[in-house]
């Protein structure tokens, strides 16, 4: 007996002597279950990843379009500056064509006056002399000359004020040419890509409210070649 060896409970430790055995049936399952989950985790990763990738494309769509929208705005703005700095060019002529008006206009009231005070003149000389004459030698004042005369003058007063009134017509027209541009295009928000080449032609057009004897040769022709010899006497 001495010489066998000892059992097998005798070389374990006392400790694990007292172990429970394992239970591979268990961890077999329970391997199985954490496997599943980690599948559908993995399921579900995929998923989103795939939902962030179409995110991402989107993204880039709106981006390239938000690029797109940006260059046309700024290709907008600089359209949208050349037309103001051509308007503000058009508005200074303007500006001087309405000085020009004005001034032209002045020097029609004034030549109206002048033809206002010649016709007065010409009555009262015509009421003062005609009772005077008694000498039946004496040359008879021509009453009918004159009196054609003050019939012209007052045509030519007409004459000057409906042109009077032309040139203040024109220049209400100019400055509702230039507020109209202004209304048009404010220092600006937003640019549709008309042309302002649409407001020039108003401009150069202007001369058409004017006479032609206004328009080509300027007030000095208003009046006519008798009027301005008895001026100058």
């Amino acid at each position: 007996m001495d010489g066998l060896p000892p059992p097998r409970e005798a070389l374990l430790d006392p400790n694990e002597q007292h172990q429970p055995a394992i239970d591979v049936p268990n961890l077999m399952r329970d391997f199985l279950n954490r496997e599943e989950t980690s599948r559908r985790y993995q399921a579900q990763l995929e998923l989103r990843v795939s939902d962030d990738s179409v995110r991402l494309q989107q993204e880039r769509y709106r981006c390239g379009e938000l690029e797109g929208r940006i260059a046309d705005s700024q290709w907008a703005k600089g359209q949208v500056e050349a037309q103001l700095a051509q308007i503000s060019d058009i508005s200074d002529i303007l500006q001087q064509q309405i000085a020009m008006e004005r001034s032209r206009c002045q020097d029609l009231e004034s030549r109206i006056t002048t033809l206002s005070a010649l016709n007065n003149t010409l009555v009262k000389a015509l009421a003062e002399y005609e009772p005077v004459i008694k000498d039946p030698q004496q040359k008879p004042l021509n009453a009918f000359h004159i009196y054609l005369e003050n019939l012209g003058h007052q045509e030519t007063i007409k004459e000057l004020e409906s042109k009077l009134s032309l040139h203040e017509q024109t220049i209400r027209s100019l400055r509702s040419i230039i507020e109209t541009a202004m209304r048009t295009y404010p220092w600006c928000s937003d640019c549709d890509g008309s042309d302002v080449s649409t407001i020039v032609p108003q401009v150069q057009a202007y001369d058409t409210y004017l006479p032609p004897e206004l328009s080509a040769g300027g007030p000095s022709s208003c009046v006519p070649e008798e009027t301005e010899q008895k001026l100058t006497e």
